[in-house]
């Protein structure tokens, strides 16, 4: 089978322990039905959704390979959103938010990928202005993933930390 970027980089996670499905080219939608029960860590399901063809890939969050459940912290900076001055208040705060598997998004905002013990309420605005949160049921764009033009690239190639206890307190 033809290989992409996108495909490649959804392999690459896949093996991992992430689970992944495809998106529409440039765009957010999901190219599949029941993503959240369809999406996979199969590498030969991957190569067959992909084969050749250069669809976003998405990370469903919730569930992760080792029986744990994946959290991400999306930090968002787009039409004036202040995630970065909300992040910078909790810290100074003291909470902080552990070194972990981070991806930059096109708009310059952050995913910040967690391993939690427990499923996390999310939703937007979960932790203040700006920070959104995913768990059960929900999805991000991972790398690979281009929005006109603009790649969603791996800041930190850490592995996925555990949540804080006051995160998953708070969630």
């Amino acid at each position: 089978m033809t290989t992409t970027p996108q495909s490649e980089f959804a392999a690459l996670l896949a093996r991992s322990g992430l689970p992944v499905f495809p998106c529409e080219v440039n765009s957010k939608l999901p190219a599949i039905k029941n993503f959240p029960g369809r999406a996979t860590t199969d590498e030969k399901q991957v190569a067959v959704w992909w084969n050749g063809k250069p669809k976003n890939v998405a990370v469903s969050t919730g569930h992760l390979g080792d029986g744990g459940i994946l959290t991400v912290v999306d930090v968002d900076v787009k039409d004036g959103k202040k995630g970065d001055a909300t992040l910078f208040q909790l810290e100074a705060e003291g909470f902080e938010f552990p070194p972990t598997f981070e991806v930059r998004t096109p708009s310059n905002g952050r995913h910040l990928y967690y391993h939690a013990p427990i499923a996390l309420r999310q939703g937007v605005n979960t932790l203040g202005e700006g920070i959104d949160t995913r768990c059960i049921g929900g999805y991000v764009l991972a790398p690979g993933s281009v929005i006109d033009g603009r790649k969603y690239e791996v800041v930190n190639k850490l592995h996925i930390a555990l949540a804080p206890d006051w995160l998953v307190q708070r969630l």
